[in-house]
């Protein structure tokens, strides 16, 4: 439920659909137990079978008003291909943006390169 918005949303507008998500979440959680707890002093237990049926309602009307995502152009990466084989992948970019020891430009001097543990050590 939490993952939907920001993946049905166009990008300029992913914020207001995670927001508006959460607003609401936010809401049901204040305000539904107060209605709950009016509504089952008012009808009793039969507010159970009243609760089940919205609860149907709203997997029907979810199952069918949810639509699949395609992924993004930008989540997949293009396979480099033998006709171009100098082809910049998001991969080959990264390995080219990489510092001399092999560490992301991000992440230089933030930790230094992991020491082996005792097996790995040459003999």
């Amino acid at each position: 439920m939490f993952a939907y918005p920001g993946m049905a949303a166009p990008e300029r507008l992913r914020g207001r659909y995670i927001g508006a998500a959460h607003a609401m979440f936010g809401l049901g959680l204040t305000v539904g137990p107060i209605i709950g707890v009016a509504v089952f002093t008012q009808i009793g237990s039969t507010v159970w079978l009243w609760c089940g049926a919205t609860g149907l309602v709203g997997v029907v009307l979810a199952w069918f008003g949810m639509r699949v995502v395609p992924p993004r152009a930008a989540d997949t990466p293009e396979p480099a291909t033998a006709a171009d084989p100098d082809h910049d992948s998001p991969a080959t970019a990264a390995v080219d943006a990489a510092t001399p020891d092999g560490h992301s430009p991000a992440l230089a001097g933030a930790a230094g390169p992991a020491e082996p543990s005792g097996t790995d050590k040459a003999r």
